[in-house]
């Protein structure tokens, strides 16, 4: 849920001071969890992408496995 709150207010353009004061935590760690969301969606993405073209079972395996390390 904090993920997906934190993408919303980077793309509505609210500044990170702002953000950080929401949340509750310090800037580093907003942007580490930000760029951690942004990876996952991209994963996520680029393996339903990929399924789509081709039944490639090693690429699955691997964006699973990227996606239980997060």
């Amino acid at each position: 849920y904090e993920e997906r709150r934190l993408v919303w207010l980077r793309a509505e353009g609210l500044p990170w001071k702002r953000i950080t004061h929401r949340l509750g935590i310090g800037r580093t760690s907003a942007w580490r969890r930000w760029a951690t969301a942004l990876l996952k969606i991209s994963v996520r993405l680029n393996a339903a992408d990929e399924q789509k073209r081709s039944n490639n079972k090693m690429l699955n395996r691997r964006a699973g496995y990227v996606l239980e390390r997060m």
